[in-house]
C-alpha cells in the first residue's frame, strides 16, 4: 500500500510544483531553477539557418536541484564555437585611395558610389539610404560606372579570392564577374566608350598585364585579349579608352604612357612606350599625372606633375635621328616605324606651362 500511494503521490508532487512555479511568476518573484536560455539561443540560431559547429543543449542539473558545473563549462564552450554573422546596416567611411563616382538616375535620383574597404556603396542622395554591395574579400581597389550610367564595375586586390564584378546599378545584382583577375586582381579598370568593353590592368610591375573583356558574352569567363607589360619594368596606374573607338587604348605610370591598338578579329594588342624625357625640351617635364585624348587634333594630352600639359602627335621616336645616318639600320627603323598603326607613332611634340603647381586633374568637355 504505501509504494501504491508513492506512485499516486508523484504527480501530486509535481503539480505542487508547477503550481508553485506560477505563483512565483504571479509575485514576481523568480523561480529557483528557471527555463535555461541556452537552449532558447540554439533554437534561435537554428531558425535564422546559420550554421553552427556544436549543439547547444541546458546544463544538467544536479541530484540537489543545483546547475552541473562540469556542463554548464562544456555549454560555455559551444557557445565560443557558435558562427555569429553580422550584416552592415550603414558604412562610415572611404577607400580614399579610390576616387568616389557621382551619376544620375532618371535626370532626378542623384548616387554617389565609392568604396569602404571591402563594401561598395552606393549612396542614393535623394532617398538618403545606402545600398551595400560586400561579396569582395579584400578592400576594393577600383570602382567604375559604365559611360551609359548602367553598370558599375568594381575589382579588389589580394591574394583571398580576387573578383571583378559588374553589377546593375538599379537593382545591384551581378551581371558579370570573373575570378581571379591577373591572378592576384586588378589594380585600375577603364570602360570602353559605348560600354561594351572593359580593360583591367594588374599584377606588380614584374608580372604587370593588361585584359580587355568583352563582359556582355555570358558564357565567356576569361579576357579576350591579354598583353604582358612585364618588360616595360615600371607598373601603369591608369588606364583609358579612345572616346570613340574602343580599339585604340593608353595607360600611364608616372614616367610614360603605353599606346595600344587592339585587332578585335584576331585578338592580339599591339602596344609601344614612348618616354617622357627632360631633354625632349630641355627643360624638366615633370612625372605624368593624367591622360586624355584630343579628338578633333588627333593627338593626346598628359597633365604633369610640374604644371605642364605635354602636347602627343604622331612623328619619328628620337632615336630615328641617330639611326638615320647608318643606312642598314635606318631603312629597318623605317619600316617598322611605318608598319606601326597610327596610335602607336605618338611622340611628344610641345610642351605649355599652365601652372607652377603640380595638375592633379585633367579632362575635356564638348563644346
Amino acid at each position: 500500500m504505501e509504494s501504491d500511494e508513492g506512485e499516486a503521490g508523484a504527480p501530486q508532487s509535481a503539480s505542487a510544483s508547477a503550481a508553485s512555479v506560477e505563483e512565483d511568476e504571479d509575485s514576481g518573484i523568480p523561480p529557483a531553477n528557471p527555463p535555461s536560455r541556452v537552449s532558447n539561443l540554439a533554437e534561435s540560431v537554428g531558425a535564422g539557418g546559420e550554421e553552427s559547429t556544436a549543439s547547444l543543449e541546458a546544463p544538467a542539473t544536479s541530484p540537489g536541484g543545483g546547475v552541473d558545473h562540469d556542463d554548464a563549462e562544456k555549454t560555455e564552450e559551444n557557445l565560443t564555437d557558435v558562427k555569429v554573422y553580422l550584416e552592415e546596416s550603414w558604412v562610415f567611411g572611404s577607400n580614399v585611395s579610390v576616387p568616389l563616382k557621382c551619376f544620375s538616375l532618371d535626370n532626378e535620383r542623384q548616387k554617389l558610389v565609392y568604396a569602404a574597404g571591402y563594401n561598395l556603396v552606393a549612396y542614393d542622395h535623394t532617398q538618403k539610404v545606402q545600398r551595400l554591395f560586400s561579396r569582395h574579400h579584400s578592400d576594393i581597389t577600383s570602382i567604375l560606372v559604365s559611360p551609359c550610367e548602367r553598370f558599375i564595375a568594381s575589382t579588389d586586390r589580394g591574394d583571398r579570392q580576387p573578383r571583378l564584378y559588374i553589377l546593375n546599378v538599379e537593382t545591384y545584382e551581378v551581371v558579370q564577374s570573373y575570378d581571379s583577375p591577373h591572378g592576384t586582381g586588378a589594380l585600375t579598370l577603364g570602360w570602353s566608350h559605348d560600354s561594351s568593353i572593359l580593360a583591367s590592368l594588374g599584377g606588380d610591375a614584374a608580372s604587370q598585364s593588361l585584359h580587355l573583356y568583352d563582359w556582355k558574352d555570358l558564357d565567356r569567363r576569361d579576357p579576350v585579349a591579354t598583353v604582358n607589360l612585364a618588360e616595360l619594368q615600371q607598373e601603369q596606374t591608369a588606364i583609358l579608352f579612345h572616346p570613340e573607338d574602343c580599339t585604340k587604348i593608353v595607360s600611364w605610370s608616372p614616367s610614360f604612357p603605353v599606346f595600344y591598338q587592339w585587332d578585335r578579329e584576331s585578338g592580339s594588342i599591339q602596344h609601344r612606350a614612348s618616354e617622357l624625357k627632360n631633354a625632349t625640351f630641355s627643360r624638366v617635364t615633370g612625372k605624368v599625372t593624367g591622360c586624355v585624348f584630343d579628338t578633333n587634333a588627333k593627338a593626346m594630352l598628359s597633365s604633369t606633375s610640374a604644371g605642364n600639359i605635354v602636347v602627343w602627335e604622331q612623328g619619328p621616336p628620337d632615336e630615328m635621328d641617330a639611326l638615320i645616318k647608318k643606312t642598314d639600320e635606318a631603312k629597318e627603323a623605317l619600316a617598322n616605324y611605318q608598319a606601326l598603326p597610327e596610335l602607336l607613332k605618338m611622340v611628344p611634340v610641345k610642351l605649355v606651362n599652365v601652372c607652377e603647381s603640380p595638375i592633379t586633374f585633367l579632362t575635356t568637355v564638348n563644346e
